[in-house]
């Protein structure tokens, strides 16, 4: 990258957050999901959580004017205001789209399932995801970060 030129990251946590307050989404279907994606993606050594780290890592290569946002992204068009309605309906969209991409290899092979133990907590996860849909209540958060290579 040329000094002077931008670098931007963009990454949405799939830790699931909850909008009401009686509502334990760590024990829902997605909370659930979290925690066997993210024991799937060790075996491999991957960490779904690496944003967090992305900021100090460009300062450490030589950017600066680093800046970081995180915002609520909702599940579905349960929020207030046109734009986190269209924003929640294309987020919903899209995680349920990627499902079947997001567990085959990692659940199969990182946890051990079968093609056919796969093949039904997806349906049961899909289920799930419509279900949050339509409940209005679950978001995540989307990570920005960008920065500017130091001249």
């Amino acid at each position: 990258m040329n000094p002077g030129g931008y670098f931007e990251f963009k990454d949405v946590d799939l830790t699931p957050f909850s909008a009401i307050e009686d509502f334990d989404v760590k024990s829902s279907t997605l909370g659930k999901f979290k925690e066997l994606l993210w024991k799937a993606y060790a075996t491999y050594d991957i960490d779904l959580s690496a944003a967090s780290t992305i900021s100090s890592i460009m300062k450490e290569v030589g950017f600066v004017d680093i800046e970081e946002r995180h915002t609520q992204i909702p599940l579905g068009e349960w929020a207030k205001g046109a734009h986190f309605k269209d924003l929640g309906l294309w987020w919903g969209v899209s995680l349920y789209d990627s499902l079947d991409g997001l567990i085959r290899k990692p659940f199969q092979q990182g946890l051990g399932w079968s093609f056919e133990e796969c093949s039904a907590y997806l349906a049961d996860l899909k289920y799930g995801v419509r279900a949050e849909l339509k409940a209005g209540r679950t978001y995540f958060y989307m990570t920005v970060i960008y920065g500017r290579k130091a001249p």
